[in-house]
């Protein structure tokens, strides 16, 4: 005997079709659905792991060069390097060891580990000031372009447009060789510090216009 149709559809013992719009879906913040998009992408995993150790070393190059006893700016040219200014010990001219192990340079004998890892931390440096500063300048007059429209915004509007008619890369090696060129014309020794400073000097003032 055939049930009547109310009964199918009100019978307990049959179990409701779910639908697609029943279901529940979970949701996922940016943070999330980047960080699930980065796993999947074994490049950027590699690019990422790289990036940590680089930094990591930076951040540990005075521990890690006292560990293998090696200094920076220690070279003595007249008792690490030949007659022709080349180095005698270390790679690549010579074999290993462990008093240089990536060698010592040409003409100077400073030791290359040391300069390289110090020059990360230089490195590291001036990416976090530029990209803290740059973020502060870029922030602050966004707000004020914005809030106050008129002709502040189009003042500001203009002098973005200005920046960025201007190729940021040929911008900034034009100021780091000015930079250097003063340096020697005022004979201050080229430090880490001056380094640092005129390396990101130009990015942390203008690099707000350009976009990351």
């Amino acid at each position: 005997m055939a049930m009547p149709l109310q009964e199918m559809v009100t019978s307990p013992d049959t179990d409701p079709i779910e639908t697609p719009a029943a279901k529940q879906v979970a949701g996922r913040s940016p943070t999330q659905i980047a960080l699930e998009r980065l796993r999947h992408d074994k490049v950027a995993v590699v690019s990422a792991a790289v990036v940590v150790l680089f930094v990591v070393l930076a951040i540990l190059a005075p521990v890690i060069t006292s560990l293998l006893g090696v200094e920076l700016r220690a070279g003595d040219p007249s008792e690490d390097t030949d007659a022709f200014n080349f180095p005698v010990i270390g790679p690549p001219d010579n074999g290993f060891t462990w008093e240089a192990p990536l060698g010592l340079e040409t003409g100077t004998g400073n030791d290359l580990l040391a300069e390289w890892l110090y020059g990360a931390r230089t490195s590291l440096e001036v990416a976090s000031i530029t990209t803290l500063l740059s973020t502060i300048i870029g922030v602050v007059l966004g707000l004020m372009a914005g809030f106050s429209r008129g002709w502040l915004d189009r003042v500001i509007s203009f002098v973005i447009d200005v920046f960025l008619s201007f190729p940021f890369c040929s911008v900034r090696w034009r100021w780091r060789r000015s930079c250097s060129t003063a340096l020697v014309a005022t004979r201050m020794p080229s430090t880490r510090l001056s380094s640092s400073a005129s390396s990101s000097s130009l990015p942390s003032s203008a690099g707000w216009a350009w976009p990351g």
